[in-house]
């Protein structure tokens, strides 16, 4: 059976005996979650309750480490025991960010309480796995740590092409803008001469029209005078 710690009166283990509690709330929540369709609401909802408590849980974490690290009032034996204890949580800490981020397998029905416990051990585990060292813990968070500056670097190549995009379709635009700019110009200039040809019509046609008055009147004036010398 699992050892089982007699918190006491001292705050380091009423504070880790609180970590556990949290931790088992976030599994709780984590298999309602898993059970639903990930497209679902009641799914985003829990994702977003977990992701806030899995920070709670990691500050609760460091928390207890820097009050162990300030104790001198323990011997040995007991601050090896309860930086097992501290191991315990930080694994537990890595199991529940992966199950968060990979939508993992819900632990068994009916276990959400005793989930972390294992036989003859002080430093309970996800599952049926055996402690986790300090140096697999950072190996992990490594991992962790290069998955997540991959992603920004992808990130950032996608940023730089649609920055390229947006440069060259100004590009174009300015190019259609003076396209459209010498367009308007050689239209202008096009009225100008049209306005112009048209005034040269108009004067044209006026002196047509004049010349053939004066036509007009000479021929009157030829039957007067032929009339006037019958």
């Amino acid at each position: 059976m699992a050892l089982i710690i007699d918190t006491g009166s001292d705050p380091w283990l009423i504070r880790h005996e609180s970590c556990e509690k949290l931790c088992r709330e976030i599994v709780k929540e984590l298999n309602q979650r898993n059970a639903l369709p990930k497209t679902s609401i009641k799914f985003s909802e829990l994702s977003a309750a977990v992701r806030i408590k899995l920070k709670q849980f990691n500050t609760e974490i460091n928390e207890l480490s820097s009050v162990l690290t300030s104790l001198n009032s323990l011997t040995s034996e007991e601050e090896e025991r309860r930086e097992r204890l501290l191991e315990g949580l930080q694994s537990k800490y890595v199991q529940l960010e992966n199950m968060h981020r990979t939508s993992g397998i819900a632990a068994p029905e009916g276990s959400s309480g005793n989930w972390f416990d294992q036989d003859d051990s002080d430093v309970p585990l996800l599952g049926d796995e055996e402690n986790v060292s300090v140096s697999n813990l950072q190996e992990q968070q490594r991992q962790l740590l290069a998955d997540q500056e991959r992603g920004l670097e992808n990130f950032s190549d996608i940023i730089s092409k649609q920055k390229n995009m947006a440069l060259a379709i100004n590009t174009e635009i300015d190019l259609h803008n003076e396209i459209l700019d010498d367009i308007g110009t050689r239209m202008d200039s096009t009225n100008v001469n049209i306005n112009q040809e048209t005034s040269r019509v108009r004067l044209i046609s006026n002196r047509d029209n004049t010349c053939g008055y004066w036509i007009v009147i000479l021929i009157l004036l030829i039957c007067i005078v032929g009339v006037a010398l019958a």
